[in-house]
């Protein structure tokens, strides 16, 4: 009677917790001895998430810090208007440190599709401004700026902008260094002669690039156009510009210096 009894109490101390070992429920496998889930399934299911032990801290790269990183690119815009040739500034804002490199990506808009056409910059410094000249080989069209940062892969996208392609073609009139005084009418002329239906003609400040005049020619069929220069253009060196609306296309004449008659009254 006494080894039965023994018997049974090697049997309780030895064997329960051995049943308790093998009993679903230690941390991260799903249900508990209560039917409830624990550990890393229960956090998922809760929408909770843990980052698992052996992982360097700052070595991996989240979703949640992709999430956080924001590059918002404002110029060029959906009314710019870039030339081949010309420099101009890329603008952007992030969130990024100063200190990070981003990649500059150019796109071209075929059809409904987008094209790539070449990398402009592959560390360029994220200080939210960069040079771009547009090479002279692009066709005109509509253009777009991709900037990612490689490592969150986050990245911002301009608007649709035009570039504006070359006409080839070149002004015979007016001739470089040539004089016109306001209010004179002077004779536009370009060579090859081609028939355009949407023309445009501006005349711009030599030194500023800014426009005094805009005229809608319309359609220009014989390769000329008149153009009375308007009195209120002040003294200085100018050049025309002509712009075909049809395909974006350009082309300039040589500067010349417009003098004006306006008379200014001095006391």
């Amino acid at each position: 009677m006494k080894k039965r009894r023994m018997l049974s109490i090697f049997l309780i101390v030895v064997l329960v917790p051995v049943f308790s070992i093998l009993k679903p429920g230690f941390r991260g496998t799903g249900i508990d001895g209560t039917g409830k889930e624990s550990g890393l399934i229960a956090d998922a299911h809760a929408g909770k998430s843990r980052k698992p032990r052996g992982l360097n801290r700052g070595v991996s790269v989240t979703a949640d810090d992709t999430e956080k990183h924001r590059i918002s690119v404002y110029i060029p815009t959906d009314e710019s208007k870039w030339k081949p040739g010309n420099t101009y500034h890329l603008r952007w804002n992030s969130s990024l440190p100063k200190t990070e490199k981003v990649e500059i990506k150019l796109y071209m808009k075929n059809g409904s599709q987008e094209q790539f056409v070449e990398v402009l910059a592959k560390n360029a410094p994220n200080t939210g401004s960069f040079s771009v000249q547009p090479a002279n080989y692009l066709m005109g069209g509509k253009y777009m700026f991709r900037i990612v940062h490689a490592k969150t892969k986050t990245n911002g996208e301009s608007d649709w902008f035009t570039l504006l392609a070359s006409m080839g073609r070149r002004f015979t009139q007016p001739k470089s260094n040539s004089s016109w005084r306001t209010g004179a009418t002077m004779t536009i002329q370009w060579t090859p002669v081609q028939k355009w239906d949407n023309i445009i003609f501006r005349l711009r400040n030599s030194s500023n690039n800014v426009s005094y005049d805009n005229v809608m020619a319309g359609k220009v069929r014989d390769g000329r156009y008149s153009y009375q220069i308007p009195n209120h253009i002040p003294s200085g060196t100018y050049f025309i510009e002509m712009e075909n609306r049809g395909d974006s296309s350009f082309c300039k004449s040589p500067s010349f210096t417009i003098i004006s008659d306006k008379i200014t009254v001095t006391r």
